[in-house]
C-alpha cells in the first residue's frame, strides 16, 4: 500500500484515486512524524466527510508543513458545477474547522 512507509519526508500521492481511502491518509498522518510534504491532489477527496477525516489526521501530525489538496472534486466540473462547488466548499470548511479546533 502507498501509505506503509513511515520514514518518508515527502510523499506525492496525486492522481491515485484515493477518494475511498481517506481514512488511510488520516492514519498515515497520525503515525508518520517525519513527513513534511504531502501531495494528495487530484484524488476525489472533496466532500464533507473527507474534510473531517483529513482534519483529524492533520491535528495529530506535528511535522507536516506543506499540503496540496487541489483538484479533488468528484467528477466533471463542467457537467456538475453546483455539486462540485458545494462539495468543495464543505470539504474546505470541515478541513479548516477541524484544524482550527485542535
Amino acid at each position: 500500500m502507498l501509505f506503509e512507509n513511515k520514514n518518508l519526508s515527502t510523499l506525492d500521492a496525486s492522481g491515485q484515486k484515493l477518494g475511498t481511502h481517506v481514512d488511510d491518509i488520516r492514519s498515515y498522518l497520525v503515525n508518520n512524524q517525519v513527513l513534511t510534504s504531502l501531495n494528495i491532489s487530484n484524488n476525489k477527496l472533496a466532500d464533507e466527510e473527507g474534510g473531517k477525516v483529513l482534519a483529524s489526521g492533520l491535528t495529530s501530525n506535528t511535522t507536516l508543513t506543506e499540503l496540496n489538496v487541489s483538484c479533488n472534486s468528484w467528477g466533471s466540473w463542467e457537467r456538475y458545477p453546483p455539486l462540485n462547488s458545494l462539495n468543495g466548499y464543505r470539504f474546505a470548511k470541515e478541513l479548516a474547522s477541524g484544524i482550527r479546533t485542535a
